[in-house]
């Protein structure tokens, strides 16, 4: 395994929700000043997802005090952040919403979306589902072929033990007919010897 996946699989998913472009969200970070540590909320629209794995982060953008805007960007598996929240989603049709910096105002609003379904799998993964669905129904076929021949086979030496064991059964019994019959027969000549 490569170093730098066995480290991307140190740091585990922390349940934070998946953020898109457009999105109002409020980090809750963990800030630490001398020995006291608070939480700080920074809330603000997320104007841009960038990288994956460990290196992923994410820039928010607010308007301060007298329309200054501020951004800052996070790494999304910080342990600093405790926790996101989302509180909107928005459309948008961009990936980077640069153009966010120099509008003003009323002109600066996103148009919100109500309802979101963006759990959608996307083509390479549904493409990757449709192939595990069908490896498993191979699979599932293979193991079905695979009991059908075991059975078969099991009942094969089930009728072969049967046929045996009635072999055998019938053996017995010729080899214990002549036995009984020559026995009577001795008794008779016995008699006869006696008379």
């Amino acid at each position: 395994m490569d170093l730098v996946q066995a480290v991307n699989q140190l740091n585990e998913d922390r349940g934070f929700p998946e953020i898109y472009p457009g999105d109002y969200i409020r980090v809750h970070i963990n800030v630490v000043e001398g020995e006291r540590s608070r939480v700080q909320v920074f809330h603000g629209v997320v104007i841009r997802n960038r990288g994956n794995g460990q290196s992923r982060t994410f820039t928010v953008r607010r308007i301060a005090s007298h329309g200054i805007g501020v951004e800052r960007t996070f790494l999304y598996k910080s342990p600093r952040i405790e926790k996101i929240e989302i509180t909107r989603h928005n459309k948008v049709r961009r990936a980077q919403l640069y153009y966010m910096r120099d509008l003003r105002g009323k002109s600066a609003r996103l148009k919100e979306i109500r309802e979101v379904n963006r759990n959608k799998p996307k083509y390479k993964e549904r493409e990757q589902a449709v192939l595990v669905e069908a490896a498993e129904d191979e699979a599932i076929l293979a193991v079905e072929e695979a009991v059908e021949e075991v059975a078969e086979e099991v009942l094969d030496e089930i009728a072969v033990a049967e046929v045996v064991e009635e072999a055998a059964e019938a053996a017995e019994e010729v080899a214990e007919a002549p036995a009984e019959e020559e026995t009577s027969e001795d008794a008779e000549e016995s008699k006869e010897e006696e008379d």
